[in-house]
């Protein structure tokens, strides 16, 4: 009888062992699917509470003239304001809109919103792949596919930043395209990668950066393959096709340059290093006229901005590229897997390098270089590797575990206003109205709809005048996203004197307003506000 009930244990303890091991393996595989599908339920669960940004008018203008001058033959392209940015990811918006027959403005813009951050979604799945072919480490590739969700900055605007946003995710997938080409070394993968340089560049120009850093690789295999001459035509015909694939699929599919490709693509690349922008930026309690902004104004908008820990991580792993290339120079120069990491470095440094020598104009922060961060992650990614190779991995892991964990409850905290973030650099962030008075904080004016929504909720009146500060475009631009019904009631006016509501998010005015008196409501991050309403009537 005893031996029945121990060979039972047994056989309980060995299902049991059986069903972990099923799990951890399942896990293990599909890691990467489970975590992009939280983030897709939870994204879906929350983009209608994001309002308009500055320039998503604009950008939707840009995809439905381009659609008009291929589909219709009309030439208002020409005329449009930001015709030199390319239509990749404008065009397909502006598309679906067309195909789901979406008329109304509140139902654009969500479907925007929605597609936007599914887009940068696919861009983290594809850094968790990224990561897991460079280390063959589910573990290191979560981190980092984390460290992306978790940064409150670009996690905010992955739902209305159509701009810089969308840049940022397809550069994590030519980053992906590209190290695998060069590791499998196949014709199928090249093609692969000049196609994915050509969407690049068609969403923004600076996506030549990615394409510099492919000849430099086919030069370094040149150099290494300088004793085997059949290998050295190869590679040389390998660049010749990713040149002539991204070149020629770009001037195919971007109407700005059908008429003079390289004369209109040097336009293009002129124009956004030298992009000129008229208005003010607040920055360290000073206010700075857009031609005078500090040189290290985004550098520290990048450090302050962004996670702590992420930060030092990041710069820990720059470190260590650094003396390992030192170390074995040869190695990550010319092993196909390695030197991946000289690639993020550059990606990394070289944008902020040219921002200085060409003196190109950066503001709201550093949103036109949000491209650079995934390189960062990928720096700090290898920081982190050699960290857990140390007695100190049980810390690092531990203090990434608590770090997630924080930087979330802040982020669910200001939802979903998180893309308002400043780290622990800031001493005084949680000091009252010590952020509003010393930098931008809303500067892309999305609170606008919570506003609006909140004085229809309060005021039952079939007409409501709502006064915004001037020049305020986004102010008029989040009606878009009421209901129809809502839009009719509410109308919006430059005339404060005649208005029933006085709506602000502070940019160009970090003081405070005349009549604290009248202000029924507010919206507040870190202390500090960024949205008032002041009732007039």
């Amino acid at each position: 009888m005893k031996d029945k009930r121990v060979v039972k244990r047994q056989k309980v303890n060995f299902d049991l062992r059986l069903m972990t091991n099923t799990l951890v393996h399942f896990f293990r595989k599909y890691l990467g699917l489970l975590l992009f599908t939280g983030a897709l339920i939870t994204g879906i669960s929350t983009y209608k509470s994001y309002g308009i940004s500055w320039d998503e008018g604009i950008q939707r203008q840009l995809g439905q003239a381009t659609y008009n001058y291929i589909f219709h033959g009309e030439d208002s392209i020409k005329y449009c304001h930001n015709k030199e940015y390319g239509i990749a990811f404008e065009l397909p918006l502006y598309m679906l809109e067309k195909a789901f027959r979406l008329s109304d403005s509140r139902d654009i813009f969500l479907m925007r919103h929605l597609v936007t951050h599914l887009f940068f979604l696919t861009g983290a799945l594809f850094l968790f792949l990224l990561i897991d072919l460079l280390y063959r480490s589910k573990l290191l590739a979560a981190i980092g596919f984390l460290m992306l969700l978790s940064t409150p900055l670009i996690y905010g605007h992955s739902f209305f930043n159509s701009k810089d946003v969308p840049f940022l995710s397809m550069f994590i997938i030519g980053l992906y395209v590209m190290a695998v080409a060069f590791q499998k070394n196949n014709l199928i993968w090249y093609i692969m990668l000049g196609l994915a340089l050509a969407l690049l560049m068609n969403i923004r120009i600076m996506g030549i950066l990615l394409l510099g850093c492919s000849w430099l690789q086919f030069g370094l295999d040149f150099v290494r393959l300088r004793s085997e001459r059949k290998a050295r035509k190869k590679t040389a015909a390998y660049a010749t096709v990713v040149t002539f694939l991204a070149f020629g699929l770009l001037a195919a599919t971007w109407p700005y340059l059908y008429h003079s490709p390289v004369r209109n693509f040097c336009l293009a690349f002129y124009h956004l290093s030298h992009w000129q922008w008229v208005g003010w930026v607040l920055f360290w309690g000073k206010e700075y006229w857009c031609m005078s902004i500090p040189g290290y104004y985004a550098i520290s908008w990048f450090c302050f901005s962004n996670p702590l820990l992420y930060v030092l991580i990041g710069f820990l792993g720059i470190a260590c590229i650094l003396i390992s290339f030192i170390k074995t120079p040869r190695q990550l120069l010319f092993d196909p897997i390695q030197r991946n990491h000289l690639v993020y470095l550059f990606c990394f440094a070289e944008p902020l390098i040219a921002v200085a020598v060409l003196h190109s104009q950066i503001f709201d922060a550093w949103r036109h270089l949000y491209f650079i961060y995934p390189p960062f992650i990928l720096c700090g990614i290898y920081g982190l590797n050699v960290l857990l190779k140390t007695k100190l991995k049980f810390i690092a892991l531990s203090f990434m575990a608590i770090n997630f964990v924080y930087i979330v409850s802040i982020m669910i905290q200001a939802y979903p206003y998180e893309y308002v973030y400043f780290n622990e650099l800031i001493v005084k962030r949680y000091e009252p109205q010590y952020l509003r008075r010393n930098f931008e904080m809303d500067y892309w004016g999305t609170s606008y709809t919570r506003a609006f929504e909140y004085i229809l909720k309060n005021d039952t009146s079939a007409n409501i005048t709502v006064a915004v500060p001037q020049p305020n475009l986004v102010g008029e631009e989040n009606l878009w996203l009421l209901k129809a019904s809502d839009r009719k009631r509410l109308s919006i006016t430059d005339d404060s004197a005649h208005a029933d509501y006085f709506v602000t998010y502070y940019r160009y005015h970090p003081q405070e307003y005349p009549y604290p008196d009248k202000e029924i409501f507010s919206l507040q991050v870190m202390n500090s506000t960024i949205m008032s309403v002041f009732r007039f009537k």
